[in-house]
Order: structure tokens, then C-alpha cells, then sequence
């Protein structure tokens, strides 16, 4: 297996969910071509979603820079599929690196599946440049709550809140405290699935630049470490 490799042109500033479609994107075209794509998988009533996310960026990217993207998947262990990613400028110099861990789910019954059973292998490779796997998101006291409702738009193929919109709902937030400054580092726990119409609260606390993010319904939706600079 190769590491898969793609070319992006920025024709916009760069926003924290642009980062995160553009790891979504190359994980779906990796996925395609190693012939684990979305359509395939709907035959055996299988989706991927991602549980955990890890970024760090050194440097954030200008509006107009052409951004040069590896990704490649680690080594399966039982129902987690770890991914890498590294984010490369026209030097040649790393400026972002990311890891994520997919997992593959019934799509009626919305419970993790083992994947011998349905007889697929991803037989993940090492090159040297993995960073950190998504790590155990620190919790804090939280001053400041609000609710969200989930939009239709925020509605993906899996029929619930894409991951990436979640950047969008919890950055509202806190807009004020962050303007100016651009993502440093993020650990996300993707812990259930947010459906259309469902009523989320967001309870946030901040400590020395870093915020801590939560959001809760029946239990924990989601929560995230994440830093600005």
C-alpha cells in the first residue's frame, strides 16, 4: 500500500472545518481507491465514522497557498482503523499533521461492527511520520453553556451531524475569545451521533488560552480540548 497524496489550492481563507473537510475528503478518496468506498460498503450496510480526531498545526495556512496532503492508514487493531495525515506547504515544510481513528457501523442498527466479519481488511502501513493518536480528551471546569439545535444543512450521507460542522457550533461559542487567532491544536471524542432536530447543550470553560468543549443531550454528544494562537 502507498501513501495517497493530493494537491489543494486554496482560493479562500482557510476556516478550523475547511481543516477538517480536507482530512474527511482525502480519507473518502483513500478509501475509494483502495476499493472500501462509500458505495461499496452500502452493499453491506456498513458507513465509516470517525471517532477521534488529533491535529496539531505548527503554522496555519495563507488564503491563496497550494497545500500538499499525504494520508495513509495505520495498523487495524480489532474495530479501530487509525489514519495519518500530513499537510505539507509548497517548501516542502511540514505545517499540519493529524491522526484520526474510523471505525465502521451497522447502518441501521448504528452499532460498531467487527470487520472480519464482513470479510474486510485494511492492512494499514508505517512510514515513519505518524504523529500522536487522538488522545483522552482533559476535562475542566466549565463558566459558560448554550444549546444548539441541529440543522438539516449540518446532514451528511450517515444521516447525522457531520463532524466537521462541529467545529462551526462550538467555535460560535466563542468567537470573540479566539478572533484573530487560528486553530493550534485540537483532540476531539466523537462519543454519539447528533441527528437533525436534536437539542444539544454546550458547556465550555476556558483555561490558560486553552478551551475545553462539551456537548451533552441524553449523555455526552461530543467533547474537545482545543487551543488558539
Amino acid at each position: 500500500m502507498e501513501v495517497y497524496k493530493k494537491e489543494i489550492q486554496l482560493t479562500e481563507e482557510l476556516s478550523t472545518s475547511g481543516l477538517f473537510k480536507i482530512l474527511q475528503q482525502v480519507s473518502a478518496d483513500h478509501c475509494e481507491m483502495l476499493d472500501y468506498g462509500m458505495d461499496k460498503l452500502s452493499k453491506k450496510n456498513l458507513i465509516w465514522v470517525v471517532a477521534r480526531h488529533y491535529v496539531r498545526a505548527e503554522r496555519w495556512p495563507e488564503k491563496g497557498e497550494k497545500l500538499f496532503i499525504d494520508t495513509w492508514p495505520g495498523k487495524t487493531k480489532h474495530v479501530m482503523f487509525p489514519r495519518f495525515y500530513v499537510i505539507r506547504d509548497e517548501k516542502g515544510e511540514k505545517i499540519i499533521e493529524a491522526s484520526a481513528i474510523w471505525t465502521l457501523v451497522n447502518m441501521e442498527s448504528r452499532k460498531l461492527v467487527t470487520p472480519k466479519e464482513y470479510k474486510i481488511e485494511l492492512d494499514g502501513i508505517t512510514t515513519g511520520e505518524e504523529c500522536n493518536r487522538p488522545g483522552v480528551v482533559k476535562k475542566w471546569e466549565t463558566t459558560d453553556s448554550t444549546s444548539f439545535v441541529v440543522p438539516v444543512e449540518y446532514q451528511d450521507v450517515n444521516r447525522h451531524m457531520n463532524n466537521t460542522r462541529y467545529y462551526e457550533m462550538c467555535e460560535n461559542c466563542f468567537k470573540e475569545q479566539i478572533q484573530g487567532k487560528h486553530l493550534y491544536e485540537a483532540t476531539t471524542d466523537y462519543v454519539s451521533e447528533a441527528l437533525v432536530g436534536e437539542k444539544i447543550m454546550l458547556y465550555w470553560g476556558e483555561q490558560d488560552g486553552k478551551v475545553y468543549i462539551t456537548g451533552e443531550n441524553d449523555g455526552t454528544v461530543f467533547k474537545m480540548n482545543l487551543e488558539y494562537r
